[in-house]
């Protein structure tokens, strides 16, 4: 192949390998225009996937505000979702209007970082308290005493309990309901006139069997009480 300069703006490529030339003109200006319709292409999709992340990290914020961590993955994912969409629609319109409003909100902010180093005194003032705690515990062993006072308020915690059979008496009372219900219960679901002739015959009965239960309620709670 060999290439000669044709006019101004053309060159000619002349093939040789074959029996008969052949000639492929190409135009400078087809190139140059190619070339820049290519570059928008490639712009115009890399704004779009822009927008488009703008727009889940927005509705994301949004969502964590609102209602926390799991409604900020559905809103960051669905915005982001709806903004690629190549229909138009009112979910796309207002994916693509939080999209909008986040890059404005990013474009902003980095003006103000670079007027004011915002970041960088951030950075720096939180180094700084760090600093300052890490010298304040070395001197007066703030950490130390911290963990001294949560241990010394756990065992003396632990102590009132069992001193005062707290977690015994909760276990009873529970128990206590627990049969007080049951029986209850089983009156209400026993047919009218045995539950009438239960209530006229053994009236005190009932009470009795209630304080046996709760009897042998307390007497397994101290078994275990004891095995431990």
């Amino acid at each position: 192949m060999t290439q000669s300069k044709k006019s101004d703006d053309s060159f000619e490529f002349t093939l040789v390998s074959t029996n008969e030339p052949s000639t492929v003109v190409v135009d400078e200006n087809d190139v140059i225009v190619n070339a820049e319709q290519m570059n928008d292409t490639h712009d115009a999709a890399f704004e779009e996937q822009r927008l488009a992340k703008a727009a889940g990290i927005g509705s994301a914020v949004v969502g964590c505000l609102v209602g926390g961590p799991i409604l900020a993955v559905v809103l960051g994912v669905g915005a982001k979702f709806a903004c690629e969409q190549p229909n138009a629609s009112g979910l796309r319109d207002t994916a693509r209007a939080v999209g909008e409003v986040a890059l404005l909100v990013h474009h902003k902010a980095k003006q103000l970082d670079e007027q004011y180093n915002i970041v960088e005194e951030s950075q720096q003032a939180a180094a700084n308290l760090w600093q300052r705690a890490k010298e304040a515990d070395e001197k007066h062993h703030i950490l130390e005493k911290t963990k001294q006072g949560l241990l010394k308020g756990y065992r003396a915690t632990a102590d009132y309990v069992h001193r005062h059979n707290l977690i015994e008496r909760f276990v009873l009372g529970v128990g206590s309901a627990v049969v007080w219900l049951g029986d209850k219960v089983a009156l209400l679901m026993a047919p009218n006139n045995e539950s009438r002739r239960h209530e006229s015959n053994n009236g005190s009965s009932g009470s009795s069997t209630e304080i046996q239960r709760v009897h042998l309620l307390r007497d397994e709670v101290y078994e275990m009480r004891v095995t431990e």
